[in-house]
């Protein structure tokens, strides 16, 4: 196949035809909103990429915009409608085949209009009656589009049907049938318009690397994994009623069993495609959205196709990411380190590998910890969990029933109430300071009101923690928080953070996004982890970060055995609009509770999959193969990897232990990461008592 040397060059041309003239009679009114691609085009500075995907791929209407910008080595057209994707393989493979029979299909269908039948504009209701064989022949050729193989014709009958149809519009029914109806038009179509834009379509796609895929969006970022690469995603819009595709939806009332009806299908998707260096997504305006995008410039067009059938102006944007470390880089690469730190990939230590002498035998090792905003001391449970003798230090934590957790389960030598007045200077020094100020201010699951970052309430006692990190000054330090944290106010207060850090000036800085179901846990729950290593002690390698597993948890396991399970009744819930294998993400639904109206609350989990976050009030409703209910206490405490005997909370109430159970750290994440701490620091003491410079001996272990 001849590729294409410069696209933006050789082919513009072409590229401003098939702008101008649409292969259906709507194309989408994106065509309009050139200046505002461009726009985007340019804040993002791409010139060229090896791979350029159109996602969802629909008339191509925005493709043209930025093929006149940037070149691309490849190109992937990408829509699950494959009738759609056949059509555009017909065209750059039998493209003279398609237009003739598209043009005798054309010729038919003026045959058999009669002379008095006005060729403007809709054909008058009392005259339909004498058009009413040009109706059932375009209802002949749309049984007969749904019915046959995918080929040249189906291509031609399709390319009919789309011009002859309701405002050129795609919409499939339940079977997967397509169902849009006669236009009432009798206008003839421009032959002389659709062949040359047909033609000029089929030399784009043949003189150009150009590829067709129909697969699912997950599927098909799961295939190309080239990190020079640019997406567009043009995906259903977030909680609107406009018909997109085969995915039917209903009214704001009753929403539809399309996913994309969630904002956190969207979110879920952006995550998805870090890996790509550039992302452009279009979308309705969402205050939520927006805030996980690098940038982005709003637009309003005139849409007539929602079910309201209004022409409601819909205010909507064009936002993108600019990813220069693509988030799915292979693991054997360390994360980046802020401070003046040469950026090596250096080769993963084998975790399997164990210091021979550790001052007097690995029995007398011990690290001494504090905490901030210690919850439920998830630190200290898994230091006990992995068996590493440690001094719990200090503890601060503001919920009296939290410190009473504290208090029943570890021997803490200083226990604090508000860290506001904390004064620093009477802590004990500590080798370990693990905190993890509220998130509350960086949720994405916050309002926009309530979205404040470190100015918010919460959201100062950032610097409460960070005042007692700079007094202490600790060689190991882990700070954790929300996700959202990365993007509020577009990144910048991630990068406040960032340099609060390095203007300490004795640490290095790793920081990583670790989601539990990805090494090794039971629940999608996803956090960002800053490590700082203190320079004079991070000799070793750098920090290792765990590295991503093909996990097979699911609730499932997390599951316990009783008589005393409380069914919800079948009256109250109904089948989740989706099957679980056209459900996208890895959690799945089985049912929606029909009893409540928060919708996180809706939604019926099934146990053959991940955990979902667990919130503070502990909801998480179930199919356990008997019925739907919700899952109990104990089995709240094993999914965030807390065994129900050797964590003591009786003296709570269920309130109490769910809403400590929503606010902790993960179990099997903390245990990860401080199992690199202590090895990093097995090697610092190790190479202190050679008193050498480190040249360790260290030898895999035996089973």
């Amino acid at each position: 196949m001849k590729k294409s040397n410069v696209i933006g060059k050789t082919i513009k041309n072409e590229v401003n035809i098939i702008v101008d003239m649409k292969l259906f009679s709507y194309a989408g009114s994106k065509t309009k909103f050139k200046k505002q691609f461009h726009h985007i085009l340019s804040k993002m500075d791409v010139k060229r990429v090896g791979t350029y995907i159109e996602a969802f791929a629909g008339s191509l209407a925005s493709m043209w915009h930025i093929m006149e910008v940037i070149n691309a080595d490849k190109i992937v057209i990408n829509d699950l409608n494959k009738r759609m994707i056949n059509l555009y393989q017909q065209i750059k493979q039998n493209s003279t085949l398609v237009f003739t029979m598209l043009e005798k299909l054309e010729d038919k269908f003026q045959s058999m209009i009669l002379d008095e039948i006005p060729r403007k504009g809709f054909v008058p209701k009392d005259m339909r009656e004498i058009f009413d064989d040009n109706r059932n022949f375009y209802n002949d050729l749309r049984t007969y589009f749904n019915l046959h193989n995918l080929d040249a014709y189906n291509a031609a009958v399709m390319l009919f049907l789309l011009n002859h149809n309701f405002n050129g519009l795609y919409n499939e029914n339940k079977k997967g049938g397509f169902n849009i109806s006669f236009n009432w038009k009798a206008k003839k179509l421009s032959m002389n318009i659709m062949k040359t834009n047909l033609f000029n379509l089929s030399k784009f796609f043949n003189e150009n690397n150009v590829v067709f895929e129909s697969l699912d969006i997950d599927e098909l970022v799961s295939k190309y994994n080239d990190h020079d690469t640019m997406i567009y995603l043009d995906p259903p819009y977030i909680n609107t009623t406009i018909q997109y595709l085969q995915n039917r939806v209903g009214t704001k009332k009753k929403p539809s069993n399309n996913s994309f009806y969630d904002i956190e299908t969207h979110i879920k998707l952006l995550d998805s495609c870090k890996k790509y260096k550039y992302v452009m997504y279009s979308n309705n305006h969402n205050k939520e959205f927006v805030n996980t995008l690098d940038g982005f410039i709003n637009f309003s067009r005139t849409c007539n196709i929602s079910n309201n059938k209004t022409n409601k102006s819909k205010l909507e944007i064009l936002g993108y990411m600019v990813n220069e470390e693509a988030s799915t880089i292979s693991q054997e690469i360390p994360e980046l380190k802020i401070e003046n730190v040469t950026q090596v990939a250096s080769t993963p230590v084998n975790n399997d590998i164990k210091v021979k002498k550790v001052v007097g035998g690995e029995d007398e090792y011990s690290i001494k910890i504090g905490t901030a905003f210690s919850g439920m001391a998830c630190p200290e449970y898994s230091l006990k969990r992995l068996g590493i003798n440690h001094t719990s230090v200090f503890a601060i934590e503001n919920n009296k029933w939290a410190r009473e957790t504290i208090k029943r389960n570890n021997d803490v030598k200083q226990l604090f109430k508000d860290i506001r007045t904390v004064d620093e200077k009477k802590l004990d020094k500590v080798n370990l300071y693990v905190w993890g100020s509220p998130c509350q201010n960086f949720s994405m699951a916050a309002t926009a009101t309530g979205r404040l970052g470190l100015k918010g309430k919460t959201g100062q006692l950032f610097w409460d923690g960070y005042r007692i990190l700079k007094a202490t000054q600790p060689m190991y330090s882990i700070f954790e928080n929300v996700k959202g944290l990365i993007n509020h106010d577009g990144g910048n207060t991630f990068k406040v953070i960032l340099k609060a850090f390095k203007k300490l000036g004795i640490y290095n800085i790793y920081h990583k996004v670790i989601n539990p179901i990805d090494i090794g846990g039971n629940t999608n729950r996803e956090r960002i982890f800053i490590i700082l290593i203190r320079k004079d002690v991070d000799l070793f390698g750098g920090f290792q970060f765990p590295k991503n597993i093909k996990s097979t948890k699911c609730i499932k396991d997390c599951l316990i055995d009783s008589e005393n399970h409380i069914y919800i009744d079948k009256k109250d819930y109904i089948p989740f609009p989706r099957s679980v294998e056209k459900q996208r993400g890895k959690l799945k639904k089985d049912f929606l509770l029909t009893n409540t109206k928060r919708q996180s609350d809706q939604r019926v989990f099934n146990i053959n999959y991940p955990a979902p976050t667990i919130l503070r009030n502990g909801l998480v409703n179930i199919n356990d193969g008997k019925g739907v209910r919700k899952m109990t206490i104990p089995e709240l405490k094993k999914t965030q990897g807390f065994d129900d005997i050797d964590m003591k909370m009786d003296h709570l109430s269920d309130t109490q232990i769910k809403s400590q159970l929503g606010n902790t750290m993960e179990v099997e994440t903390m245990k990860q990461l401080l199992s690199e701490i202590v090895r990093l620091d097995k090697l610092y003491i190790q190479s202190k008592i050679n008193n050498t410079d480190y040249q360790p001996t260290i030898t895999k272990s035996v089973a």
